[in-house]
């Protein structure tokens, strides 16, 4: 690593990456635009999707353009998807406090590279429920070589090989009882390249949070079935499961709230997939999203605040 000699030189680097990650952030936009409609990524040149007209270059300065035209194109003044500027000050913004974590050095730019792609696949995956193993296989790949950088490629390899097995097990045991893919193939992958990238150590706990995000982001719609349905015994299971997933991540060596996570999410599951194969009601969600911010979460939780 490149010492930083003070602390005006460190907030110098951080407004350089975060302008980097500005700019990197407007080339995802147009990867993931352009993936989504099965265009070139390099020609043609930005265009207004509505009225074709070519973008001039101050059109397309991150954020600046966005707020100068009032969210508006300059032509046919339709409204600019707000993704645009979210996803430039997200790239940014990890860009500057991965730079605060590993200074200059070769790790920080993997993991550059690492949360560009984890904000291409989460935004395909949501808007599209479309994942490009392509953007996987390079996680994958980089992961190793960042492992074996640091030393941990047996660690990584493991958490490779188990997060796809995870994922294709739990699938292929939900399709043999209720008939229907619980999980699409992209996630498999995914699990995959955050366990290369994360190691099989951390693979537990990014697994959990995953599932705890999934839940919460489903839980309205969720609770109001099984509240319809009378289903009062799933809400506690559930409820018990959640809170003992939260504790885990906090407590992770805790013998008894292991056992309890354990016994409420398999009592849980029990119950989930007798109620789904009576009313056959199962429905595929993008669990992508979730298993990123799982790995993200861990890792700022984790290595951040506390590595």
């Amino acid at each position: 690593m490149i010492p930083i000699v003070n602390n005006t030189s460190n907030i110098y680097f951080f407004i350089y990456f975060f302008l980097i990650g500005l700019c990197i952030g407007s080339f995802l936009n147009v990867v993931i635009i352009r993936n989504l409609s099965n265009e070139s990524i390099i020609f043609p040149p930005s265009k207004c999707p509505k009225c074709l007209n070519k973008l001039k270059w101050y059109h397309n300065i991150p954020i600046f353009s966005y707020i100068l035209l009032r969210g508006k194109c300059a032509f046919c003044h339709e409204k600019i998807s707000i993704q645009y500027p979210i996803i430039e000050f997200l790239n940014a913004a990890f860009y500057g406090f991965l730079f605060l974590k590993y200074g200059l050095s070769l790790n920080l730019i993997f993991y550059f590279i690492f949360t560009s792609l984890f904000i291409v696949i989460f935004m395909t995956d949501i808007k599209e429920k479309v994942i490009f193993t392509i953007h996987t296989y390079i996680l994958a790949i980089l992961g190793l070589f960042y492992n074996f950088f640091n030393n941990n490629l047996l660690d990584s390899i493991f958490g490779a090989i188990a997060g796809f097995l995870f994922l294709e097990v739990l699938t292929f045991i939900i399709y043999k009882i209720v008939k229907k893919r619980a999980f699409g193939e992209g996630d498999s992958y995914v699990l995959m390249s955050l366990g290369t990238i994360f190691g099989f150590k951390s693979l537990f706990n990014i697994i959990i949070l995953s599932f705890a995000l999934q839940v919460i982001t489903l839980l309205p719609q969720f609770l109001t079935g099984l509240i319809k349905k009378k289903e009062y015994s799933l809400i506690l299971l559930l409820s018990i499961f959640t809170i003992s997933t939260i504790l885990s991540h906090f407590y992770p060596n805790n013998i008894i709230n292991i056992v309890v996570l354990f016994l409420s999410g398999i009592l849980s599951s029990y119950k989930l997939l007798k109620m789904t194969k009576i009313n056959n009601d199962i429905k595929q969600f993008p669990f992508a999203p979730s298993l990123i911010l799982g790995g993200l979460i861990y890792y700022f939780t984790t290595f951040f605040f506390l590595g």
